[in-house]
């Protein structure tokens, strides 16, 4: 079996193919804190709490207390913002995916070496959903 070698683009373009899947990873990981935080504090506040306008004890995070403010005025701009962001980040992912693919299928004729280009990818559910 003869050794193969990717093309410099073709490694470049796997190298920014596994950037992209981590920047969208971490993305999500803390589009799922944030909301985990956001339902924790909607199941901790009571209607005087928010009246009043005093910080809300979560037992479901050890007894922090998060002021009103924050819990209920900030957190759920961060949370569009970083869904947003998250979103943003899976389309170029999935446009470079493409991409990759297309010149997979134009500069690599040997079904193997296509197989052994793709194992290069990163190991997220996204990357291997979509490939």
């Amino acid at each position: 079996m003869s050794a193969f070698d990717p093309s410099p683009y073709i490694g470049k373009l796997i190298s920014a193919i596994n950037d992209g899947a981590k920047s969208a990873q971490l993305g999500a990981v803390a589009f799922v804190f944030i909301g985990l935080f956001l339902l924790a504090t909607s199941f901790s506040a009571t209607d005087e709490d928010l009246l009043i306008g005093k910080s809300i004890s979560i037992s479901q995070l050890g007894g922090v207390t998060v002021p009103v403010v924050l819990s209920f005025g900030f957190m759920p701009a961060i949370f569009l913002a970083l869904h947003l962001y998250t979103l943003i980040r899976f389309d170029l992912l999935m446009q470079n995916l493409r991409h990759f693919e297309a010149e997979l299928r134009a500069h690599v004729p040997l079904q193997r070496d296509c197989d052994r280009c793709l194992q290069l990818l990163a190991n997220t559910e996204f990357i291997q959903a979509a490939v």
